[in-house]
């Protein structure tokens, strides 16, 4: 056989056309401008400072270590796995009540959703998102659902350990054993927006090693440590500033809980990240991948290993969710969710379209849901892994979003870590500017926001006071829990009956 081009002498592809140098590309791009101005004005700021060029080369890619790693292996810039399993869509149920979530989580369950997400959480007094105020709200949430072949997605720190308590008491009321139940906790205990006292941060290490080792023993599928990147996004958190946030809260829980005689590879195996994506799209994917590659770095500083692999739950930006115009928002959702189907991620949870705009019903849901099964079954987005791998522009962008990031966090570890930078209000002030500037292009129109800013229906009203969630009264009241095995003590008040704000301890402040 000839050689046409390559060592075995194999076919290459593309070979009838030649190669094209930069400097004709760039000839070209002049010539459509028509004189109006050069190259250089069609390059792309992010809010982060990095700016891209129109177009990149493979020259641009030399030097750019993980390009050489396939996908599955260290540093998992390319993917966490080595052949593509399919991701998980989750929807997320939002509902007014326990019964009207079971009726949209069996909607889900038929339409071949591979978990449910479900929020509650404690705020200034009030509770958000789910009533859920006892067990057996969560017994009427889950009757009749496969909670051994559903995983259960939960966010809301404050409620995290009733809520976890509660789940493991209905499935083995229902005959399902911990170990076959699957899914995350929305808790942290080192969070500093906890408005509870679970822990004095001077217990909270060790009373968590307790529940660590209790739940890998009791139900290995539950991971119980959440790293919520999402409180960091939706308070105006740039790309960069978001991923050294998520980074923080990875090494805090890493370095206290390992001091505190928990393995580092228990810490790994029940830790996932919340990772918020945002309407950008290249960004998004750009930094999913990038994540990975310095989720990697800060493990192997750490453990010394390069197996461990983080496990993402990608959620739908609520901070770019309107409510005036909702129908727009199916379109956000179909950038969002293709940009995590490509960047990739271990679950993403679907929102529906009007969440904002009140209480979505059956319809919305079910649209959330198809976004993200036309994606996977007719775009076949998930088919291959790491679909983005080898794009010059994506493999740039990623790569220089790493290198922004590192260096915002490794100024957080220079603080003393991301906890002491939050006291110190220096992530607070960051986050703050970046929101003013966004609020800034927003106002003057030189970033657009359909139906907002710019194209909005003049006819469309809504009364305030609807659009404001229903947020209950909620005051924690419970005993703070000092006592070894906590999960224990919380599983028995579950069996009596016991409410959640009686459950929840007061803020040691309070």
């Amino acid at each position: 056989m000839a050689d046409h081009g390559t060592s075995q002498g194999k076919k290459a592809l593309f070979s009838e056309f030649p190669p094209v140098p930069t400097e004709a590309w760039e000839a070209r791009i002049q010539e459509a401008l028509r004189g109006t101005g050069d190259v250089d004005q069609l390059a792309w700021t992010l809010p982060d400072g990095i700016r891209l060029r129109p177009f990149y080369r493979r020259d641009d890619l030399h030097g750019r270590a993980h390009l050489g790693v396939a996908p599955g292996a260290y540093p998992f810039a390319r993917g966490t796995k080595p052949v593509s399993e399919g991701t998980p869509l989750v929807l997320s149920i939002v509902a007014r009540d326990p019964s009207e979530a079971n009726r949209l989580a069996r909607l889900g369950l038929e339409r071949d959703a591979g978990g449910i997400h479900l929020h509650a959480d404690l705020r200034g007094g009030l509770l958000h998102g789910l009533p859920l105020r006892r067990p057996d709200d969560l017994a009427h949430l889950f009757e009749g659902l496969p909670l051994d072949r559903l995983a259960v997605h939960h966010t809301g720190a404050s409620s995290g350990l009733p809520f976890l308590a509660a789940w493991l008491d209905v499935a083995e009321r229902h005959g399902i054993t911990p170990n076959r139940l699957r899914g995350t906790i929305g808790f942290n205990p080192l969070s500093p927006f906890e408005a509870f006292g679970w822990f004095h941060e001077r217990s909270a290490p060790a009373q968590t090693a307790g529940l660590v080792k209790d739940l890998r023993s009791l139900a290995p599928g539950v991971r119980l440590l959440a790293c919520d990147a999402s409180l960091f996004h939706e308070a105006g958190a740039t790309s960069t500033q978001t991923l050294a946030c998520a980074l923080g809260l990875v090494s805090d829980l890493l370095a206290r809980l390992t001091d505190a005689g928990v393995p580092a590879e228990d810490v790994l195996a029940s830790l996932h990240v919340v990772f918020p994506l945002g309407v950008s799209f290249f960004p998004a994917v750009a930094r999913l991948r990038a994540f990975r590659l310095l989720f990697a770095r800060v493990v192997e500083a750490y453990t010394g290993q390069r197996e461990a692999r983080p496990y993402v739950v990608a959620h739908l930006s609520r901070a770019h969710r309107t409510a005036y115009d909702p129908y727009v928002n199916m379109l956000r959702t179909t950038t969002e969710a293709a940009a995590a189907l490509i960047g990739g991620c271990d679950a993403l949870c679907l929102l529906p379209h009007d969440a904002a705009a009140g209480h979505p019903d059956a319809f919305s849901h079910r649209m959330a849901l198809n976004t993200g099964l036309i994606l996977q079954h007719e775009s076949h987005l998930d088919a291959v892994v790491d679909p983005a791998g080898g794009a010059y522009y994506l493999e740039v962008l990623s790569d220089r979003m790493a290198e922004v990031a590192w260096e915002r966090f490794q100024a957080l570890e220079a603080r003393g870590g991301l906890l002491e930078a939050l006291r110190q209000g220096h992530v607070q002030q960051e986050i703050a500017a970046s929101r003013a500037a966004w609020a800034e292009r927003i106002a003057s129109g030189r970033s657009v926001f359909v139906g907002i800013n710019r194209y909005p229906d003049l006819q469309e009203h809504h009364d305030p006071d609807a659009l404001r969630e229903a947020r209950i009264p909620f005051t924690p009241r419970g005993a703070f829990p000092s006592e070894e095995g906590l999960l224990d003590v919380l599983r028995a008040q579950v069996r009596k009956g016991t409410s959640f704000d009686a459950m929840i301890p007061p803020s040691p402040e309070a």
